[in-house]
């Protein structure tokens, strides 16, 4: 059974170098495939079994013939090759039962509503001459409140992240002037019903911004500019945080809160952190811990349940949500 880590990209690379009409030695497969495993920044392959189990897998899956060969030069080397050198699996015809799987998962997407990524289903449906039945209302649909700007840049940022391509985008924040940057493209992110693209600015290497894409008026990308990889996983980065925005040099912490009954179900149905976990409960209420970088975006959380839901950890955050409600009711009682 083949490493399934990385499997797609190791095939990809093995159909190349199988289509060598000389052959192609284990120690050179094991060479280039790691070489452009290093180029993603994924872990290289140690062991020959998983680039065995590879081509058996492949000549399996595709029902094409693998030739092994001693090679003139050394009789201990093995050489590697198609059979036919001019098969590639992305030569390969669909079968029945692919493009039966193929119709159904389109069938499905086709039906996703609000989604400023998916206007590429109708043209890939119109080239495998694929049409569904239109009964009027999605299946799916998500909550979204894309604005014009953000559907007409996203495609373009897509490509611009997938290509690694640097870009010179112009941008407004609320309250501020148009202001032009220079920025490196790694991830698009949805939080809210708005999309930010995840960047680092030029002038900023150091740390990671995020930038709504209905405040970026324009881009252009510009291939003159030597692309700043990320140097981490995304993941991993957000892994911690609620929201969008992670406040560099502040460290998770673990944050107690009471939940009265009502809310309780819903907390538990919707949880605020994939961290969460209930540490107490009884008839009046429960308390719940989550692991998280303290921000903006999750004090703002526990401010939207109002009473029901309150902060038992001593930190910064639960005294700055005190004072935001001081100033609240102060000023509710100054408008009678």
């Amino acid at each position: 059974m083949p490493d399934t880590k990385n499997f797609s990209l190791r095939i990809k690379i093995l159909d190349g170098l199988l289509r060598k009409e000389d052959g192609v030695s284990m120690k050179d497969i094991l060479r280039v495939i790691n070489n452009r495993l290093e180029d993603k920044g994924v872990p290289s392959v140690t062991s020959r079994d998983t680039i065995l189990n590879d081509i058996t897998e492949l000549s399996n899956e595709f029902h094409v013939k693998i030739l092994r060969r001693k090679a003139q030069y050394d009789s201990r080397v093995i050489l590697y090759r198609y059979a036919n050198v001019d098969f590639s699996i992305y030569h390969s015809p669909l079968s029945f039962s692919e493009i039966k799987e193929m119709r159904g998962a389109l069938s499905i997407l086709s039906k996703f509503e609000g989604m400023p990524q998916y206007g590429w289903i109708n043209e890939l449906c119109a080239r495998f001459d694929i049409s569904f039945e239109n009964h009027g209302n999605p299946v799916v649909q998500f909550e979204d409140s894309v604005s014009d700007i953000s559907h007409r840049n996203f495609t373009g940022l897509y490509h611009a992240i997938v290509d690694k391509t640097p870009i010179h985008v112009t941008y407004q924040r609320f309250g501020h002037k148009e202001r032009e940057h220079i920025v490196h493209p790694y991830f698009l992110k949805q939080f809210r019903n708005r999309w930010y693209l995840i960047a680092r600015n030029s002038k900023h290497l150091d740390s990671i911004c995020p930038m709504s894409l209905d405040r970026l008026k324009s881009f252009q990308v510009d291939k003159d500019i030597e692309f700043v990889p990320i140097g981490m996983n995304v993941n991993d980065y957000y892994y911690d945080v609620y929201g969008i925005c992670r406040e560099e040099g502040k460290s998770a912490i673990d944050i107690k809160f009471y939940v009265n009954s009502v809310e309780v179900p819903y907390i538990i149905t919707c949880p605020i952190h994939h961290s969460q976990r209930v540490v107490a409960r009884n008839a009046g209420g429960a308390i719940f811990t989550i692991h998280v970088i303290p921000n903006y975006e999750l004090m703002q959380k526990f401010l939207s349940f109002g009473d029901n839901v309150v902060i038992i950890t001593e930190c910064d955050m639960k005294q700055l949500i005190v004072k935001k409600l001081r100033d609240s009711l102060r000023k509710y009682k100054s408008s009678k």
